[in-house]
């Protein structure tokens, strides 16, 4: 069942399988004056052989599985270069308000303290503590999505590890199945070729005890038992 909901899954996805559009509400109404429920709608399908969607899903996981890691966990500033937050007219960024309280004089101060020097050192600057927020909660929006979407794409790099472990999983077993397939097929070999070599040799012996009224000499070899193959 996990199988068939991966294939169903992924025929979706690469759009093998794509809903059927609503009925005509003429028909509907028809339907329903005439007492009968409408027929469910059923999924618009092309037909493809499992072999190929097989192939599909291998490309489609190849695909998946070769995305660069380091490249799908970007650091933050680049996240938030490509996503174009725009900086505070004053300069002043959520990093600029962390660095200025890492190097400022904060440390010793009571939060009261702290947050009237920080004010003032604010209006110095021409900022102000709105726009610092605002910075601070867009980024945190970013970083959601982000996530978000990161989540998504490691869900599917791991469906993609795990239809490859399948895949992996059922080609070992048809190995195996074929190694002992083979080794059967050469034990049995062996066992036809001593029967074989079993009657020559009885055949040899007896011609050679008929030949030996005629002459002397042997003419005729005998084995005395099977070389192996």
């Amino acid at each position: 069942m996990r199988l068939i909901r991966q294939l169903e899954a992924v025929g979706r996805r690469l759009r093998l399988i794509q809903p059927a559009a609503k009925a005509h509400s003429g028909a509907s109404d028809s339907a329903k004056m005439a007492g009968d429920a409408p027929a469910p709608p059923r999924p618009h399908t092309r037909t493809l052989e499992l072999s190929d969607l097989m192939s599909q899903m291998r490309a489609e996981g190849a695909r998946v599985l070769s995305a660069d890691v380091d490249e799908l966990m970007a650091p933050s500033a680049r996240l938030f270069e490509a996503a174009g937050l725009s900086r505070p007219s004053s300069g002043w960024t959520v990093e600029r308000l962390e660095e200025e309280l890492a190097r400022g004089p904060y440390a010793g101060l009571t939060r009261e303290a702290a947050q009237a020097a920080l004010a003032e050192r604010l209006a110095e600057a021409g900022a102000s503590a709105e726009e610092v927020v605002r910075d601070a909660v867009e980024r945190d929006r970013l970083l959601d999505r982000f996530e978000d979407a990161l989540r998504g794409k490691l869900a599917e790099r791991r469906d993609a590890r795990e239809r490859r472990v399948m895949e992996i999983d059922a080609e070992l077993l048809r190995l195996g199945e074929e190694k002992a397939r083979l080794e059967e097929e050469d034990k049995a070999d062996e066992e036809r070729f001593t029967e074989w070599h079993h009657d020559k040799t009885a055949y040899e012996k007896a011609m050679a005890r008929a030949v030996g009224f005629l002459i002397a000499d042997d003419v005729i070899s005998v084995d005395d038992g099977p070389d192996d193959l």
